[in-house]
């Protein structure tokens, strides 16, 4: 049984976008680390909401 993610309030719009700009950036560091994609994706949920900022911004 998965848990409801931290961030599936956001919508699949953000979590796609989020993603994308996730796995850019581990590309432009040379991808040598591991990457837990699920960690990454609720740390940027907590800083959009943080921020006041709407989900598809």
């Amino acid at each position: 049984m998965n848990p409801t993610p931290n961030y599936s309030d956001l919508g699949d719009a953000w979590v796609r976008q989020q993603m994308d700009k996730i796995r850019q950036r581990h590309a432009q560091l040379g991808g040598h680390l591991p990457m837990d994609m699920s960690k990454l994706l609720e740390q940027a949920a907590r800083l959009a909401r943080a921020s006041g900022r709407p989900a598809d911004a």
